[in-house]
């Protein structure tokens, strides 16, 4: 008898501890900031954005109006280029976001691919690089950075999975060393508000 009474209040724990875990695993903060390495402030958020959705409708992306803003389409591929052309290029950032009908290469030869072309500029190293889940895709992420004309840039590339075999690839290019994290961060927080389609 004495067994059953103390299960008794373990099994009217199991639910609590369930409401617990899964309260916990909600709370957790799925952002793009929150997976990389920088100390992003959530309250960067740009004024007067016009929304900007790709002719193929698979991306959609906010970016202030007054940007300069170009799409390129070809029989597989939709991209968008923006960047804020009234500051100076190291005062400034371009972000690059695509849409391939491709299938995405296996990690390994994705992650072979992309080092190599990072190897292959000047003074190119990794900084970082992980996969993890972002928009409820796989995400391949790359940070690095390289030299050229004596100004350095730093690079982040995402290249996300989708289900339809297709994937996307964001890059934000950022040149120069003053306010890099802030610049971005601006970038990061541009991107977490896309909306990605397929």
């Amino acid at each position: 008898m004495k067994k059953k009474r103390a299960l008794f209040p373990l099994i009217l724990s199991l639910p609590i501890l369930t409401f617990l875990m899964l309260l916990l695993v909600a709370c957790q903060d799925n952002s793009l900031n929150s997976k990389l390495d920088f100390s992003c402030n959530s309250d960067s958020k740009l004024q007067g954005t016009d929304k900007q959705l790709d002719t193929r409708k698979s991306f959609e992306v906010s970016v202030p109006s007054f940007w300069k803003k170009e799409f390129f389409i070809d029989t597989t591929t939709s991209r968008f280029y923006c960047a804020d052309t009234l500051k100076e290029l190291q005062n400034t950032y371009l972000l690059d976001i695509a849409h391939y009908n491709d299938k995405l290469p296996k990690l390994q030869l994705l992650q072979n691919k992309v080092k190599s072309a990072v190897f292959g500029k000047p003074e190119g190293k990794i900084v970082q690089e992980k996969e993890f889940v972002f928009k409820e895709k796989d995400t391949y992420y790359l940070y690095s950075t390289h030299t050229e004309n004596q100004i350095q840039t730093h690079t982040i590339e995402l290249y996300m999975a989708n289900k339809n075999n297709s994937f996307y690839r964001v890059t934000l290019d950022v040149y120069g060393n003053s306010k890099v994290e802030e610049r971005i961060c601006e970038a990061l927080n541009l991107i977490e508000n896309c909306s990605f389609y397929y």
